[in-house]
Order: structure tokens, then C-alpha cells, then sequence
């Protein structure tokens, strides 16, 4: 049978990406928030809606707002799961504490028949209260201790204004001031001068004595007078290391990178960092990949790349107080690490050997210090 001209293979389809209807969807509920808060000043949508929510119905935006924040990706403190949660709580609370509007009047009354008026309010009163606290993400002990710091600062405060007087200063008139008397009477006018004010002779100060007393601390039972004496400088190793082998960078840049490549990554070798011991490479990866995926991915760099001469050294460092040795403990630290190594890697080689676990350097304990020489490995060849 011959197939019409025109006529499409299959139907006609349209690919929106997830980002995009999620923006969609965010801009259509924070656009019905917005409606609803700019129908305050208008009839119509508020009047309806104070019929079933009352005074309520003001947080509703406040709800539409998270809501369609929460379909984006925006970082924001409120576009979170708790924020919606605590105000959903918070605003139905409300709502049957207060009897706002049908709804409020309706699950008041459904509740109250069930556990009384008073016990009806009770648990509309705890509801707000667990609305808020998810609201705010805060918990009791938060409020106690705002509370506390609340009155600390009121004490504080309270306390500054102690011992201040708001009365006239009365300020002393004749302090260091000599002055005359006059009397008038209808004959003649007598004048009293007192006499010069004579000043006291100093008296010579006293010359202050101190006793000076021996201060001794309280020593702890069982310690020695020894004055304690840092460590000889030629404990530490003068070895010169060699030349850290950074193997072939390039060749370690294409590793990395069709590594990545096998494993649907597309990541790019920008800068390469070369340390004393460790070398880094900088990437730059695509846009839209999670770090957490090639942070995954770190074993099979580790066996691609591999060590430059097929072997891997193992050190393993320990430090105890107590009376057993130390050496099993630094022993067995590296051959756990050792058959750690050899697990992830027997499916390349099985022929992978273990050897040369040795005590490096031990001290403290009553066999003193020790450290193996290289002179020692020589000998007993």
C-alpha cells in the first residue's frame, strides 16, 4: 500500500528539558502568590478567599512563593523543604486556633467534639507552635538561652544606671576661701577679719614596708626534681631523598583524561602542579557534571595510572600509653594497608607479593630507642 505524500512518520513531539519546566512551573506558583497578595486592595479573589481562610489567607503568598522558589535551583534560605513545611503548619495552626473563616470554623469544631473546647485549643496552640519551630529551623534550647542572653542584657543595662543621682550638684561655697563680717548698725559699722588661716605642716609619709614570702607550688606525688631536656637534634635523619619520580606527565595527562572519557566524562588536563612528592593535575570538566561522580572514580585512576616502578611503599605510624608494644601495632597497621591494596587490585595480578615489612624506628619503652639502617638490609644479604 502505497503511503500518503505529507504524512508524518510519527506525530509531532516537543522535548522540554526538566530545567525548563521546573522554571515553568516555579514562575506559574510564585506568579498565583503574587496575584493573591496584590487582591488585598481589590475584591473579588480576597473576599473569596477570606471566606474560607480569614486573616489567614495574608500568609498564603508567603506558601506560593516558597513553593515555586523550591521547583528551582536557587540557593536561597528560604527555598527549603522546612521553610514550606513550617509555614503550611503555622498557617492551618492559626487558622483553627482563631476560627478564621470556614475552614478555621470547621477543623476548630471537628477537633473540639473529639477532645473539647479547651483541649481543642490546646492542640491548635502546640500545632503553631511546631509550625514555627520547623518554620525557623530552632529548637527550645535556642529560645532559653535567647532568653537568657535577653536578660543578661537588661541587667546589664539596668546596672549602668545605678548610683547616678539626677539632682543640682551642690557645690561647697567657702572651701579654701577666707572672708570678712560686716555688722551695720545705726552708729558706726563694725568690720570682723578672721585671722590668716595658718597651713598644717606636712607630715612626712610613712615608708611602706613588704614582706617578701617564698611561693611553692603544689608538685603532684611522684614527681622528680629533674628539669626536663629536649631531644638530642641528632635523632633526626640527615638522609638526603632523591629526585621524587613524577613518571611521564604527558602520558599521565592522556591516562587521566581517556579515563574519564571511558566512563562518559569529558574533563580536560588545564594546569599540572609539580610538588616535592605529589604531583597535581587540574581539571576542567563539563558543564553539568558532579564532582561527586569522578570523586567515585578515584580507584580507577589509581589503577590506571599505577606506580611508576610497580611498587608501593606502606608506612604506618602508632602511639600508645599504655605497657603493651608498640611495634605489633605499626606491624599490623601496614599489612592490613598491604592486603588492602592487593584486594582492589587481584583482578589485574594475582602474582602481587607482600615483603620487606620491617620496624623503622620505635622509641620510648624500656628497650630505648631504635632505627633501622639500610647498612643492616646490606649485611644480612
Amino acid at each position: 500500500m502505497a503511503r500518503k505524500k505529507g504524512r508524518r512518520n510519527k506525530p509531532f513531539k516537543v522535548n522540554i528539558k526538566k530545567d525548563t519546566m521546573n522554571s515553568i512551573l516555579a514562575i506559574l506558583v510564585i506568579g498565583i502568590g503574587g496575584l493573591i497578595a496584590v487582591s488585598f486592595s481589590q475584591q473579588g479573589i480576597y473576599e473569596t478567599g477570606s471566606l474560607f481562610l480569614g486573616w489567614t489567607f495574608m500568609l498564603l503568598p508567603f506558601v506560593f512563593v516558597v513553593g515555586g522558589l523550591m521547583l528551582t535551583s536557587a540557593k536561597l534560605a528560604i527555598a527549603s523543604p522546612h521553610v514550606l513545611l513550617g509555614s503550611v503548619i503555622t498557617l492551618i495552626s492559626l487558622a483553627g486556633l482563631t476560627k478564621s473563616g470556614q475552614v478555621g470554623e470547621q477543623i476548630f469544631v471537628s477537633v473540639s467534639t473529639l477532645i473539647s473546647t479547651a483541649g481543642g485549643i490546646l492542640f491548635y496552640l502546640i500545632g503553631t507552635l511546631i509550625g514555627l519551630f520547623i518554620l525557623f529551623e530552632t529548637s527550645i534550647e535556642d529560645l532559653i538561652v535567647l532568653f537568657q542572653s535577653f536578660i543578661d542584657k537588661l541587667q546589664s543595662a539596668s546596672g549602668k544606671f545605678k548610683g547616678v543621682s539626677l539632682g543640682k550638684r551642690q557645690e561647697v561655697v567657702f572651701q579654701g576661701k577666707t572672708a570678712g563680717i560686716k555688722i551695720n548698725t545705726h552708729d558706726e559699722q563694725l568690720s570682723i577679719n578672721p585671722p590668716p588661716s595658718t597651713p598644717e605642716p606636712v607630715k612626712p609619709a610613712l615608708k611602706e614596708s613588704a614582706s617578701l614570702s617564698t611561693i611553692t607550688s603544689n608538685r603532684p606525688e611522684g614527681a622528680s626534681d629533674v628539669v626536663w631536656q629536649y631531644p638530642p637534634l641528632n635523632l633526626l635523619s640527615d638522609q638526603k631523598l632523591g629526585k621524587a619520580d613524577r613518571g611521564d606527565i604527558n602520558k599521565n595527562v592522556e591516562i587521566i583524561q581517556d579515563t574519564l572519557s571511558s566512563f562518559s566524562i569529558a574533563a580536560k588536563v588545564i594546569e599540572v602542579n609539580y610538588g616535592p612528592a605529589v604531583t597535581q593535575y587540574a581539571l576542567r570538566i563539563a558543564m553539568g557534571t558532579k564532582v561527586s561522580k569522578i570523586n567515585a572514580l578515584q580507584s580507577d585512576l589509581a589503577l590506571a595510572l599505577s606506580a611508576p616502578q610497580g611498587q608501593i611503599r606502606i608506612e604506618a605510624c602508632c602511639q600508645l600509653s599504655g605497657s603493651t608494644g608498640v611495634e605489633m601495632e605499626a606491624l599490623t597497621a601496614a599489612s592490613v594497608a598491604a592486603l588492602t591494596i592487593y584486594d582492589m587490585c587481584k583482578a589485574v595480578d594475582k602474582a602481587m607479593t607482600i615483603s620487606d615489612l620491617r620496624l623503622l624506628e620505635k622509641t620510648g619503652g624500656k628497650s630505648g630507642h631504635y632505627q633501622f639502617q639500610p647498612e643492616q638490609e646490606s649485611a644480612d644479604a
